[in-house]
Parts: C-alpha cells; sequence; structure tokens
C-alpha cells in the first residue's frame, strides 16, 4: 500500500533537446497534473527548449528551463543547486538508462538522501547507445575500449544512483534486465493513460478539417499524426497509398501526414515520385490532436521503433482505427482480438489487405467500437496514472 510523500514537492526530469513534444514529454506533463490532483507540487525540468508550455497539459503546473545543446552539458553544479533550492521529496527522471547521457545528474543524486526513480519509455539497447545524443554518435564503437570503460562507469553510476525504474512496457523492460545490470526486481512496469474524455471524435472537426485540407467530405482518408522522422515509416504509408490506387485508379483515398520534422522535405518528394502528390495532405502540426485525428478514417503506424505507441490509442479513441507494425510495444497495444490490425514491418500487401478491408463506412462503424472498448478498458488515463502516483509514493 502506498504512503503519501512528506515532502510534497516532485521533480520530473525530461530531456527537450531534440525540439518537440512527443509521446514522453506528453505523458510527463500528464502525469505531472495526476500528481498534482493527488496533493502534489510537481515541477517540470525541461533540459533543452523550452517546450512544455505549448501544450493543453501544461496548464496550472510549474515549469523550470534549463537550456542545454545535450543533456550531459548541464554540470553537476546547475543539478546540486537546483536541488539545494527546490528541496524535491522526489526526483523523477525520464529516459534515463538511454545511453546514461545523464551522469551528472545521477552523481549528484547518489550523494544526496532525495528519492531518485527513472521512468522509461524506449527500449535501451546497447548498439545504440546514444542514438539519442547526435553529438556522441561518433563516439560509439565496440573496439573503442576508453568509450566502452566510460560507458561501463555511467551505466554503475546510474544504477547505483536509481533506486526504481518502471517501463512503460515489456517492450522497454525486457530489453533493460537483458542487456544492463539491473536486477529484475528494480524495473516494473505501468502503462501510461490516456484520456478518453478528451480524445473524442468530433464530426463537425471532421467536416471542418476537410474542407481546409480540400479533402472530399466523403473520401476514405489514411494517414498519421506526429513527428516527421525517418523510424516513424511515414515513406512505407506513402507507398501504401500509392499500391491501393494502383490496384484500383478510381478509389477515393486521401492521405493525411501531419506534423513536422526534418523528414518533411524527402516525403513530398517522395510523394511526387510515385505520383500521388495531388492525393497527399502535409498540413503541419497540428495543436488539437483530437480535431485532426477526427477527420482521418485510419491511423497507419508503421514504425520501426515505439516504446509503447500511445498514438495508436489516441487516434482510436478519437474515432480512427489503428493499424501497427509488429514490432516493440505496439503489440501490446494492439493484443488479443486486436492483432488482426498487425502486420510484419515490410509485408506490404498485409498491410494493403487490412487497410483495404477498413474501406467501407459500415465496416469501420463495426469494428471501432471493439477497438475503442478494448483500449479504454485497459489504458483510461483514471487508473493508469493513479497507478503512476501510486509507484512514486511506495518507493519514496
Amino acid at each position: 500500500m502506498s504512503n503519501p510523500i512528506t515532502n510534497k514537492c516532485i521533480l520530473l526530469v525530461v530531456d527537450t533537446t531534440h525540439g518537440q513534444i512527443g509521446g514522453t514529454e506528453q505523458n510527463t506533463l500528464r502525469f505531472a497534473q495526476s500528481l498534482l490532483k493527488r496533493g502534489y507540487v510537481p515541477i517540470l525540468i525541461e533540459v533543452g527548449l523550452p517546450l512544455l508550455a505549448n501544450s493543453v497539459d501544461s496548464t496550472g503546473l510549474q515549469l523550470i528551463h534549463i537550456a542545454a545543446k545535450g543533456f550531459s552539458d548541464v554540470s553537476w553544479k546547475t543539478w546540486r543547486t537546483l536541488l539545494d533550492n527546490l528541496r524535491p521529496g522526489v526526483v523523477v527522471r525520464s529516459k534515463t538508462w538511454v545511453g546514461c547521457i545523464n551522469s551528472k545528474l545521477d552523481a549528484v543524486m547518489a550523494i544526496s538522501k532525495i528519492t531518485y526513480l527513472s521512468w522509461e519509455h524506449h527500449p535501451s539497447l546497447p548498439n545504440r547507445a546514444f542514438t539519442l545524443n547526435n553529438e556522441q554518435l561518433h563516439a560509439f564503437h565496440p573496439r573503442n575500449i576508453k568509450f566502452q570503460l566510460k560507458r561501463a562507469a555511467r551505466l554503475q553510476l546510474h544504477m547505483r544512483s536509481a533506486k526504481q525504474t518502471v517501463a512503460v512496457s515489456h517492450a522497454v523492460r525486457e530489453p533493460l534486465i537483458e542487456h544492463y545490470p539491473v536486477s529484475a526486481t528494480k524495473v516494473g512496469i505501468i502503462y501510461p493513460g490516456v484520456d478518453f474524455d478528451f480524445f473524442q471524435h468530433s464530426p463537425e472537426a471532421r467536416k471542418q478539417l476537410r474542407q481546409q485540407w480540400n479533402i472530399p467530405e466523403s473520401a476514405f482518408v489514411i494517414g498519421s499524426l506526429g513527428r516527421l522522422a525517418a523510424h516513424k515509416g511515414n515513406d512505407f504509408t506513402l507507398e501504401i497509398m500509392a499500391k491501393l490506387l494502383e490496384k484500383n485508379s478510381e478509389l477515393n483515398i486521401w492521405c493525411v501526414i501531419a506534423g513536422k520534422g526534418g523528414d518533411l522535405t524527402r516525403l513530398q518528394e517522395l510523394a511526387k515520385k510515385l505520383n500521388i502528390a495531388e492525393r497527399v495532405r502535409f498540413p503541419g502540426w497540428q495543436d488539437d490532436a483530437p480535431k485532426a485525428w477526427s477527420a482521418i478514417d485510419v491511423f497507419l503506424m508503421p514504425s520501426s521503433d515505439e516504446g509503447l505507441g500511445m498514438t495508436l490509442i489516441e487516434a482510436a479513441a478519437s474515432g480512427c482505427i489503428p493499424i501497427a507494425a509488429k514490432v516493440g510495444g505496439m503489440q501490446e497495444i494492439l493484443c488479443g482480438k486486436l492483432d488482426k490490425y498487425l502486420c510484419r514491418p515490410n509485408d506490404i500487401e498485409a498491410w494493403i489487405k487490412v487497410t483495404s478491408s477498413l474501406i467501407s463506412p459500415c465496416e469501420r462503424s463495426k469494428q471501432h467500437p471493439i477497438i475503442y472498448q478494448d483500449l479504454r478498458k485497459r489504458f483510461d488515463a483514471g487508473t493508469q496514472w493513479n497507478f503512476m502516483v501510486d509507484w512514486v509514493e511506495c518507493n519514496s
């Protein structure tokens, strides 16, 4: 049974050096809101760029920004001064094991009496350490003895400083236990929650955005919403679109790839190369996610790397039917009776078959309630975020 923390101040530390609000950042904000509701004083520390204030989930929260090009650029003195000034009861750091680039924070926490917890959102595999830190990417090589020793020291430091770790999925937990010096007893699993009252389908938004994007109201729309990065597989989505039109040129199908990121230009060029540019829309970042999802019928997520894949749940809550690659944590979302919406990553015929089965509005209206009820039962925000608060209390 959990025990309320005497010191109500809890620091939530997140890396924003990549410049966008993604799943980890949104989860951190929603977790903070749950702490606030339970009587705690959560303070979000964003290291990198000041992004979190732009989210609707930041309402009523305290934010502190530490400017840095990389998380490892923040000095141990900065961390010590911050802790001395705020005197929190608990510090929760997101993505601590991935590359262990937080060694200076780890060092300060190791000599502190403050409870230090880690929260993992992505699989931590040794052969891709530092992939989230471009400045250090060149240093990784199996024969680089100096680097390997330094990395081992960082791992040991983090293992000793962090009291407990919680992972967002089995796909995140299992590699951590297999490849790192951490005991299975120190790593738990709590799935993040989705607010199904916030993510709702809006017929009005569907009509409005389709008009704005110059898409027929009766069209069958596939697509995605999120960061435009190569591992998200949006190029595969365009290939699926091209194949569907190749099979049936009369098909009233359109594609929307909403978001921003470095992959935009490449995707636009690919759409032209596939001769589908007239049917593809790149509307940019969407501040109102439920509204954007409402304009899309089927959400394709052919990502090569997802610790869980929260957008699958958010899309389904907003009226979409999700189809995902059979990799990582996405297999834990679309499991059991929903596994028919999982496809092998590069099996384009399988993706086309599943997508084609949902062209009919009647079939979508038949299948969506089944998906919705299953996901709401397993990922409801009111339950899952309370589990996270309980976890903090139990380990403090």
